[in-house]
């Protein structure tokens, strides 16, 4: 296999869109690639279209100098990561929710991120790459072949790892400043997130920046959750990398915007830059062994004794913890249940736009079948308006319901002496997003998919919050788009 077959072409002509991206449409995969097309907005405003520069290093720059300013930057980098991801449990104080177990000592207790694997180290990511030896630096064969996409899109490797520290080049043939990207992303997350930052939502697992003019390297350590940005081999950008899990392996992406032609190298072409130490080719196996590229499987997660049995044929998305506490914290999470807003948008004889009501509306119903034994702290949250109808085994110890929404929520079947908590940011119960009576109540909101949401619902942030109000960590997790029947085992 020849050395070019794992550099990839991403051409993209420049064309009209509209403002808003439209879900990636895959096309034929291609050896070694994953490609997809994308309506993406043409827009240039300052927050992508460059890395905040670092400047050039003075020539006479002393190497004592990178290596202290690279501890200090890595030691504040490695606080952070230990601060966000191991902790993980935000600043919300406990014991605040009423009827909730509460936290006696005044501390906000634990949380199911307290059971995962510290992170290691981060690497030290010098400020300047060498130059490169000219030679192809890949481990394995079977990289991406040459690929094209006409009017925008996005191209992957789709060897995938989820440990190690790797790298790899992007190289602008053609460039315009815009939004187009270069970094990883793990499934859920995608190409599209690469770059952007997440949206509404805590984290997601997609880590890089924007591109620039020539050539850039990323170098990335999966370990210790830690992206490297380099322009012309100067280093430009750190960004952290969310692990959760839940995830797919790691995939390494580019992004192109219209007018801008790209040339994503994983190693089998030379790379104009040297790797930095400790990293190799991203075309490399995870057992060090040649030939053909394999992906790296991701771990098996515990999923919850959670289903969704109404709709039918919809599967839930379940995660559970190996956190251990007195009560059970269950979080059920929908985004609609079966509700019909009673408006829409319309639009006056001169053009201008009004909300015109179409009939009573509905509001959505979700049952949910409770049979876990012991105690259990219960929360519920949809976006749409729902009522709740609770259906308790004897054998469950309810001890407390807690009810989130976007719109107005309601609950029913509550076994006597539980409290119940409700909340909403809008009042009305009309639907469809159109919030006509604030509360001035704010917290996540949509958790409904597991570890996050690409589709705007903060899964994580929401977790973090409740954990906070409740004290307690996250033991089962469990949602879907659309439920109406949850049932708990």
């Amino acid at each position: 296999m020849s050395r070019i077959q794992s550099v990839v072409t991403l051409s993209l002509l420049a064309g009209a869109c509209g403002s808003e991206p439209l879900l990636p449409v895959v096309s034929q995969p291609v050896d070694g690639v994953r490609l997809t097309t994308l309506d993406v907005p043409t827009a240039t405003d300052g927050r992508q279209a460059s890395l905040a520069s670092r400047g050039d290093s003075d020539d006479g720059r002393a190497d004592e100098q990178n290596d202290e300013q690279s501890d200090e930057q890595n030691d504040e980098q490695n606080d952070e990561q230990n601060d966000e991801q191991n902790d993980g449990r935000g600043d919300t104080g406990g014991g605040d929710q009423a009827g909730g177990p509460g936290c006696a000592d005044g501390t906000r207790g634990s949380s199911w991120r307290d059971g995962l694997a510290p992170l290691l180290p981060a690497p030290a990511m010098p400020e300047a790459l060498e130059a490169g030896s000219g030679l192809s630096l890949a481990g394995c064969d079977g990289g991406p072949s040459l690929s094209t996409a006409a009017a925008g899109g996005t191209v992957s490797a789709r060897q995938g790892h989820v440990g190690g520290r790797f790298y790899f080049e992007v190289t602008a043939q053609s460039f315009s400043p815009g939004w187009s990207a270069v970094g990883v992303y793990a499934e859920p997350a995608s190409p599209f997130d690469v770059g952007f930052g997440p949206y509404f939502q805590e984290a997601v697992s997609a880590a890089g920046g924007a591109v620039e003019a020539g050539t850039m390297g990323v170098a990335v350590d999966l370990d210790a959750g830690v992206l490297g940005l380099y322009a012309g081999g100067v280093l430009r950008a750190r960004d952290t990398l969310a692990r959760f899990p839940g995830t797919g392996a790691f995939l390494a992406t580019a992004v192109a915007m219209p007018g801008v032609d790209l040339v994503l190298n994983l190693g089998a072409e030379p790379f104009a830059f040297a790797p930095p130490v400790g990293f190799v080719a991203w075309s490399t196996n995870a057992s060090g062994e040649a030939g053909r590229c394999a992906s790296d499987a991701p771990p098996e997660v515990a999923r919850a004794p959670i289903v969704v049995s109404d709709p039918e044929g919809v599967e839930a998305s379940t995660f559970s913890s190996d956190a251990t506490a007195p009560v059970e914290l269950i979080v059920l999470g929908a985004y609609d249940t079966g509700s019909a807003a009673n408006w829409r948008w319309s639009t006056d004889a001169s053009g201008n736009p009004f909300v015109e009501p179409v009939g009573d509306g509905r509001v959505g119903s979700a049952l949910v079948t409770l049979r876990r034994p012991g105690p259990v702290a219960l929360v519920l949250t949809a976006y749409e308006p729902t009522d709740w109808v609770l259906d308790v085994d004897e054998g469950t110890e309810l001890r407390s319901v807690s009810i989130y929404g976007m719109h107005g929520q309601t609950v029913r079947g509550v076994p006597d002496g539980v409290a119940v908590d409700l909340h909403a940011i809008c009042a009305d119960r009309n639907g469809g997003g159109n919030c006509t009576a604030p509360t001035g109540e704010s917290f996540p909101l949509a958790a409904h998919q597991w570890p996050f949401d690409t589709g705007g619902g903060d899964t994580q942030g929401f977790v973090r919050f409740v954990e906070g109000r409740l004290c307690l960590p996250l033991k089962h997790f469990g949602g879907a788009y659309l439920a109406r029947h949850f049932e708990v085992d």
